[in-house]
């Protein structure tokens, strides 16, 4: 994790203004871990945001995912679908994709009904 970043960002935006939640804290830890490649800990927690609400760990489960390294077709499906359902058009989009190229190739009609939806 880099630390230099993680509290430079604390530090503007408590001199910015900006309350920083426990949800933005966990979001940056769970950013950090994944791009430090620590994908188990990146799961773990955008999985707890994802299980109270938070849309965005939602999209970010459903990428993982799809991800070669993780690839899991029926949970990328499950997250991107529940982020979708919520009004992300990010995951509208890549559940458009997932619909056409991998989840259900025989129904065109949902990669079609999501990419409208976007």
């Amino acid at each position: 994790m880099n630390f230099k970043k993680v509290i430079t960002f604390f530090f503007v935006a408590v001199i910015g203004g900006c309350a920083i939640t426990s949800v933005e804290s966990d979001l940056v830890r769970a950013n950090a871990a994944y791009n430090n490649k620590n994908i188990d800990k990146a799961i773990e927690i955008y999985s707890t945001l994802s299980d109270n609400g938070n849309v965005t760990a939602m999209d970010r489960l459903g990428a993982i995912y799809l991800s070669p390294a993780t690839k899991n077709y029926i949970l990328a499906e499950h997250y991107l679908y529940k982020a979708a359902s919520k009004g992300s058009s990010n995951s509208m989009i890549n559940l458009s994709m997932g619909y056409k190229q991998m989840f259900d190739k025989n129904n065109p009609k949902k990669a079609v009904y999501w990419a409208k939806k976007a």
